[in-house]
């Protein structure tokens, strides 16, 4: 288990070769300041002032850099933090994260996890859920305004707490000649709208399911493949192993993947093929699988055990006798046979977006902040009504920060590494 005080060291800018390389330390609830400044030969930095050093490891010069120094509590994740500007090669970048987690390692240095340095900053309060979403939308390039939905749920805030300000008031000194609740209710009602609209696109990560046709070489992967997307993008032929390497296509709001066949008594120009498409069944969402000569799954069969698998058998204009199963779909792709049925669930899968452990935590929130504000309606005695807003405001904070391990786990994992 990893600590979250640990010191954690990453490379920030990839392990590819580039120009340059961003090596980034953050040193945790550990005071190791004056240690670090020694490995950079520096008796102090200046906050955030691009300084020279050069780092040298047995009398070897392992790169001369350019290190800026965050102080906490006003840095990225509100801890001290090292960004280290180095050559970009990737030999000299991992030299010098080595050399750091081996100086420091009885001080528990670490390689951070995915997102942690992003985690750290969430858990020191340095930004709420909000932001860390905005930051994942930024990543992948989603077209989501996070900011404006949560300036919907301060504005909602902000309701709240003015008709409890104004209850209050009119209960002390009688501020409002008189005081219609009907008004105020119908703001909240209307905020409540808003944000309800905008929920699902807290909760999802669209674009990101893959459904993968999988089967033996020559059953008719890449036909239906070709059907799906109405259009030849892959190459139909009657010899088996036409498909060598995979493809990949956007439909609706996931990928469809056509892969190679699986054949474990493959020719040495399938090998590479095969081995993709074990790599592509393991990372999917979906998966398409042709019965057709069904000894191919065998040696993969853990994997399909983890799956959720469309059953489906090609070429039944071949087949003489009628078949029906609830579980499978009989198509023939020549004949243009069950085409529709199958259609019909792909894409059905193609609008489903993923549901998160998170969007249930949402929706449990929420249906409390409706129940409750519901009975701010109906209730008359004002005393009664404060102490249901109360109730609301909290919940409503709770969702800008939320404490459960499983869920702050599942936001980060879909980070980078060093990020």
């Amino acid at each position: 288990m990893s600590n979250i005080s640990d010191p954690i060291i990453s490379i920030s800018s990839g392990k590819k070769d580039a120009a340059l390389g961003i090596i980034r330390i953050s040193l945790g609830n550990k005071k190791i300041k004056k240690i670090i400044n020694n490995l950079f030969n520096k008796k102090y930095f200046f906050p955030r002032l691009a300084t020279f050093c050069r780092i040298i490891d047995n009398l070897k010069i392992l790169d001369d850099v350019i290190v800026i120094y965050y102080p906490s509590p006003n840095s990225y994740n509100g801890e001290d933090i090292y960004e280290i500007n180095s050559h970009g090669k990737k030999k000299k970048m991992l030299n010098i994260l080595n050399f750091f987690l081996h100086k420091l390692k009885n001080y528990g240095i670490r390689v951070s996890e995915r997102g942690e340095f992003t985690k750290r900053a969430y858990l020191n309060y340095k930004m709420d859920f909000f932001d860390v979403k905005n930051i994942y939308k930024n990543y992948y390039g989603k077209n989501i305004d996070y900011i404006k939905i949560k300036k919907i749920f301060i504005s909602f805030l902000d309701e709240i707490f003015f008709l409890k300000m104004k209850i209050c008031n009119y209960l002390e000194f009688n501020y409002y000649k008189s005081f219609n609740i009907k008004k105020n209710y119908l703001k909240i009602l209307f905020f409540i709208k808003k944000f309800k609209k905008n929920l699902k696109e807290i909760f999802y990560f669209k674009n990101n399911i893959k459904i993968s046709i999988i089967g033996k070489t020559n059953v008719g992967k890449s036909s239906l493949f070709n059907i799906i997307l109405d259009k030849k993008r892959s190459i139909v032929d009657k010899n088996s192993g036409t498909t060598i390497n995979y493809l990949s296509e956007k439909f609706f709001n996931s990928y469809i993947i056509d892969t190679a066949g699986i054949n474990f008594k493959h020719k040495k120009t399938e090998k590479k093929g095969i081995k993709n498409t074990i790599k592509i069944i393991k990372n999917s969402d979906y998966l398409v699988i042709f019965l057709n000569k069904l000894k191919c799954y065998k040696k993969i069969k853990k994997i399909l055990k983890k799956k959720k698998l469309i059953y489906v058998i090609n070429k039944i204009d071949i087949i003489n006798r009628k078949i029906f199963n609830k579980r499978i779909f009989f198509i023939s792709c020549k004949k243009n046979l069950g085409i529709k049925l199958i259609l019909k669930k792909i894409k059905k899968i193609s609008f489903y977006e993923k549901k998160n452990k998170y969007f249930f935590y949402f929706k449990k929130n929420i249906k409390y902040i409706i129940k409750n504000t519901k009975k701010i309606y109906n209730e008359k005695d004002l005393d009664k009504i404060i102490l249901i807003l109360d109730k609301i405001y909290n919940k409503t904070c709770k969702l800008f920060y939320i404490k459960k391990k499983k869920i702050i786990n599942e936001i980060f994992n879909h980070f980078c590494i060093g990020k």
